[in-house]
């Protein structure tokens, strides 16, 4: 059932029982629906008697709130309870947080209908009022609890994210071994490429060339763990020779500083006497009592003086027995028990050459490739010439009667004894 009313002097609707409620009418608004013969006060339709009675209730619910205590908190501490009028003296703002029996939890005193008339503005002057929607207010709870909820997942996230880091670089932080190992082929591959300079400006030769080599080397680990120290931070480290930071090492890598070697050669690092250095005959040398930054490294240096280097070299040349220095050797001999025939090309150290299985004939070559350094060692690989894979190697010595025996190991890691002669 609808009715049409008079409000203002003005016919509205037509509007259900419901709707009427929301315009506040008294019992005297005029009103009319279908059924009636005319115009009448709302008074005389006893369908419409229940909006006034709901509006006599109105005092009661109105004096059960404002019996109403709240609880509230003010200066970070909970006070109360307090009622709606000593919290109008109080001067609560929309803002602070407050609640009453019958909440399900603390919330902003904007969010409860009965103290929307006694808020303040951020000023303390004005009152605060803003129309209460219960949906809103919800909402609003809802959003800063999934608010909440989302930021200490985040956290806790970040949180884990962060320790699980740190945790990976403590594992792999590099130890004092690591660095030493990867300073040592530093210092090993530095002074290669002077003795491949100086070798070169002075035609001496790779045979020379690559004994220096084998003598810097021979600098090892041990060696270099003596005058070697790290600094250890956890998650990263640094490598010393004595005062000078020489490498830096975190997640299992170490790395080399730029520079170091260079500024150990030329002098730039304080030994208690600066090195001394006369560019213009290539000499490196020394004071007695200077303290090296590192002994092994200056032992390197002084190898390459450019003197010393001829001068080593000479003595190479005088005492370098007459059966290595032939340019081609023809061994016979057996493999695992196999008669074969090998001939080999000797060029500075640098071996080329063949050999056969006699049951095979010499049709059935196998290429070999490999060196032989001034003591007689020598390491050879074989190859299939067909198709140019590796098929095993030998590691033997060549002693001065022109024997040359060891061991050799074939593609699948089995090993045998092999004897040749001149």
């Amino acid at each position: 059932m609808k009715f049409y009313v008079v409000i203002d002097d003005e016919q509205q609707g037509p509007y259900t029982i419901d709707e009427l409620a929301n315009f506040g009418i008294t019992p005297e608004t005029e009103v009319w629906t279908e059924g009636m013969d005319d115009w009448g006060t709302a008074a005389d339709v006893p369908q419409l008697d229940r909006l006034f009675e709901q509006r006599n209730d109105e005092p009661q619910a109105e004096d059960a709130i404002n019996d109403t205590v709240f609880y509230v908190f003010l200066d970070e501490e909970q006070q109360g309870p307090f009622s709606i009028e000593e919290l109008s003296d109080m001067g609560i703002t929309p803002e602070t947080e407050v609640w009453a029996e019958g909440m399900d939890d603390w919330t902003d005193a904007a969010n409860v209908p009965q103290l929307k008339d006694i808020l303040v503005d951020y000023g303390g002057e004005e009152k605060y009022y803003e129309e209460f929607d219960e949906s809103e207010a919800y909402s609003s709870s809802v959003e800063k609890n999934t608010f909440g909820n989302s930021s200490n997942k985040k956290l806790l996230f970040t949180t884990a994210c962060i320790l699980a880091l740190l945790l990976i670089l403590f594992l792999t932080n590099p130890s004092k071994q690591k660095h030493v190992e990867v300073v040592t082929q530093n210092i090993a591959k530095y002074f290669n490429g002077m003795v491949d300079n100086y070798t070169g400006a002075m035609g001496l030769g790779d045979a020379v060339g690559n004994m220096t080599k084998a003598s810097i080397n021979g600098i090892s680990q041990g060696e270099i763990s003596e005058h070697f120290s790290t600094s250890n931070f956890v998650v990263c480290s640094i490598g010393h020779i004595r005062d000078r930071n020489v490498s830096f090492g975190i997640l299992g890598m170490v790395f080399c500083f730029d520079g170091w070697l260079d500024d150990i050669i030329s002098g730039n690092i304080d030994r208690n006497e600066s090195a001394n250095i006369a560019n213009d005959n290539n000499e490196i040398s020394l004071p007695e009592d200077t303290v090296s930054a590192i002994d092994p490294v200056d032992a390197a240096a002084e190898a390459l003086d450019a003197e010393a280097l001829e001068a080593e070299a000479a003595t190479i040349v005088e005492g370098y027995p007459s059966i290595y220095d032939q340019s081609t050797y023809h061994f016979t001999g057996t493999i695992a028990g196999s008669p074969v025939v090998m001939d080999i090309q000797n060029n500075e150290g640098q071996l080329t050459g063949s050999y056969f299985y006699q049951k095979n004939g010499p049709r059935n070559r196998l290429q070999l490739n490999g060196d032989m350094d001034f003591e007689g060692n020598i390491t050879i690989s074989e190859y299939n010439p067909s198709n140019g894979i590796n098929s095993g190697y030998m590691e033997g010595y060549l002693n001065e009667a022109g024997d040359f025996s060891g061991t050799f190991t074939n593609s699948r890691g089995n090993s045998y004894s092999f004897h040749l002669h001149l």
